[in-house]
């Protein structure tokens, strides 16, 4: 039955004839269908409930599965990063070990090398790392722009750098001691007990900043290794004999030489200087080296005959004839082929055999003597004048030695060279003026750091008087030369200056013990006393000794300094002034009494003029004591500028004006300037 029912039930396929057969009409007409119709639904539910555990139990399963794959790959990883970490531990110990072992090897070494510093420069040993040291020598703000420079090396060795003298070059004496001792960078590294570092660059410091690190930054220079050599004097561009280039492309000019001789000692083939072709025309099949000529080339056209005769004289001579019988040296010949370049005669001519150095070697020609040198000699007078060398000096300065003086300097020292006084005694004489006093050459030089010679150091224009003895420009005369130049100019009957420093003439003077300048009696202020045999300075000297002691006083104002009392010191200050404007040239026109003078133009001067004033007037009172205070000179000195209002004497006035101010302000350490007369509005226009 149940069969029957299962294959009426598989011949229906579509589900809506299935819901029509089990409709609720089928099921009340048919009751039997409601049995059959739970019994299909509950094997329906059945099957379901079974599908359903079964994909649970196969789901649990594909998770069972994924959770214990997942679980096998963080095993894994878990394993290789363990491992990793034991492989970098492991790595790293080894990396520590070794760097261990090479700190102590080269502590070790170190240890061993300050040992044997020790042994060798004694107990004393200064480290090489002391910072503790270098902090007790710091200078405040140390002034970089300054020629000076602090510095030191080591414990206890100190020194003054000089900026100017180590552009000079490293083997320049830059630093001095506190001894007053020169060194070199390198003595001074030693001198400091850094020998041993061979580097003054790190081992010299400045404020604690080694000199390297100021080089760097710009606030010194770096010296040259070698002082600059000088250039040739004939010919600036091309460089000396002694300069690197000039020796460098003489050990080429060797080298070259050695290869040569070389390949021609190996074998038979030798390798021509110069083109081949061109020398193969030029041969002569078996030359005469007896004869007294011979067939000479130089380069590729320029032929000639050799006269060995004439070469036997010496390299000066003309001893090659050429073609056009024009006669040439070996010097002139080599430039008239094209090989002026190569400055080597005796390898640029050749003949058949080969070049004239190996003639010469082999005997075959005669070897000519050198150029003879010629001793320096400087120029006497004229009974005793050496021949003058044609120097290299330029037209425009040569004109300049031409006067009776001319200026000279030795570094920052400045002079003025006078040419008959230089004559009549040469070096011992004093013939260099400065601006305070006379002086000697070797004296000139020793205000400089460090000098040679005296001829050499001082220059003129850039040439130093070496080259000026030797041109003739200058001249010394002998000792017992009875010219007129030695008879007028010789230190012994030679005064220290030749004219009043006041009135600008000669006469009976007398000489200031203290500076060059000298006096008539009359003229100095105050007057000086007839037959003074002692010791004397002038006013100039006098007041500048106290200026000196008082260099630091404060700054006053003028009105209270034109109060001050007419005491010894404000006497002298008054006449340091008044002396002052008695050394201008402008000074004559206000030396005498304005009313005295004879002239059209000062007929009615009076008229004009209500107080008349003039400098002699003022030193008369100045020596008598009239004044009281400091004001009442002040006001006779500006009434003597202002007298000169509209005159002809204006401008001169204006300038001693100018003058007396500065100077006032100067002697008197006045803080503000004073307002000057001529800006004024009650200027007086006379005349």
């Amino acid at each position: 039955m149940h069969e029957e029912i299962y294959n009426v039930l598989e011949g229906i396929n579509s589900v809506p004839a299935l819901r029509k057969l089990f409709c609720k009409e089928n099921l009340d007409v048919y009751p039997h269908l409601k049995s059959i119709y739970e019994d299909l639904e509950n094997a329906l539910q059945k099957a379901e409930n079974s599908s359903a555990s079964e994909q649970r139990s196969i789901k649990a399963h594909q998770t069972k599965d994924s959770s214990s794959e997942t679980s096998a790959k963080k095993w894994l990883l878990r394993k290789r990063e363990n491992r990793s970490s034991e492989q970098r531990s492991k790595k790293a110990q080894q990396t520590k070990d070794s760097s261990l072992e090479i700190s102590a090897e080269r502590k070790c070494a170190g240890r061993i090398k300050r040992n044997r510093t020790k042994r060798l420069q004694g107990p004393a040993v200064t480290r090489r790392r002391s910072s503790g040291l270098l902090k007790g020598k710091r200078v405040q703000n140390p002034n970089f722009q300054s020629n000076k420079l602090q510095v030191y090396c080591g414990k206890d060795t100190e020194g003054v750098l000089y900026k100017d003298k180590l552009v000079a070059g490293i083997s320049q004496k830059c630093i001095m001691g506190p001894d007053g001792k020169w060194f070199t960078l390198d003595e001074f590294e030693v001198q400091g007990g850094r020998g041993t570092w061979k580097c003054w660059r790190r081992s010299i410091r400045c404020n604690g900043d080694t000199l390297e690190s100021l080089i760097r930054n710009g606030e010194l220079s770096c010296p040259p290794r070698k002082p600059s050599k000088k250039t040739n004097k004939e010919n600036p561009s091309r460089p000396c004999r002694t300069s690197a280039k000039f020796q460098l492309s003489e050990r080429k000019c060797a080298g070259r030489i050695k290869r040569n001789r070389t390949k021609r000692l190996q074998g038979p083939a030798v390798t021509r200087r110069r083109s081949s072709g061109l020398l193969k025309g030029k041969r002569v099949q078996n030359p005469n080296f007896q004869s007294n000529t011979l067939q000479v080339y130089c380069g590729k056209d320029t032929e000639g005959v050799l006269y060995k005769d004439k070469l036997a004289a010496g390299i000066s001579r003309k001893s090659i004839m050429g073609p056009d019988g024009k006669w040439f040296t070996p010097e002139e010949f080599e430039v008239q082929g094209g090989r002026g370049t190569w400055k080597c005669w005796k390898k640029s001519i050749r003949c058949s055999r080969g070049t004239l150095e190996s003639l010469i070697r082999n005997g075959e020609l005669p070897n000519p003597p050198r150029k003879p040198r010629k001793k320096k000699k400087y120029p006497f007078c004229n009974s005793q004048q050496s021949d003058k060398e044609n120097l290299s000096i330029p037209g425009h300065t040569s004109a300049k030695f031409q006067l009776s003086e001319f200026p000279v300097q030795f570094g920052t020292v400045t002079g003025v060279l006078h040419k008959h006084r230089f004559a009549a005694g040469g070096p011992d004489q004093k013939c260099i003026r400065l601006e305070e006093r006379w002086c000697t050459p070797k004296e000139f030089v020793e205000m400089g750091e460090i000098f040679e010679s005296w001829d050499k150091d001082i220059r003129s224009n850039g040439v130093p008087l070496q080259d000026l003895l030797e041109a003739g420009h200058l001249e010394i005369h002998p000792n017992d030369c009875s010219c007129e130049t030695c008879k007028t100019y010789r230190e012994d009957v030679l005064p220290e200056n030749d004219n009043c420093a006041v009135c600008v003439k000669g006469g009976l003077l007398t000489c200031c013990d203290s500076c060059s300048r000298s006096f008539h009696g009359s003229c100095h202020i105050p007057p000086i006393p007839e037959g003074n045999s002692k010791k004397w300075i002038c006013t100039f000297c006098e007041l500048k000794s106290d200026l000196e002691c008082s260099a630091n006083s404060p700054f006053s104002q003028e009105d209270l300094v034109l109060t001050y009392k007419m005491l010894p010191i404000q006497t002298l200050k008054c006449m340091f002034l008044l002396l002052k404007i008695c050394c201008e040239p402008e000074s004559a026109t206000f030396a005498q009494d304005p009313t005295t003078i004879p002239s059209k133009e000062k007929e009615n001067y009076d008229d004009f003029i209500e107080k008349p004033m003039w400098l002699r007037q003022v030193e008369q009172n100045l020596n008598q004591k009239r004044y009281e205070k400091v004001g009442h000179f002040v006001e006779d000195m500006r009434l003597i500028f202002k007298n000169c209002q509209g005159k002809e004497a204006a401008e001169a006035g204006r300038k001693l004006h100018d003058e007396f101010e500065k100077s006032f302000q100067e002697v008197f350490f006045i803080k503000q300037p004073v307002s000057s007369i001529y800006m004024s509005s009650d200027v007086q226009t006379n005349f």
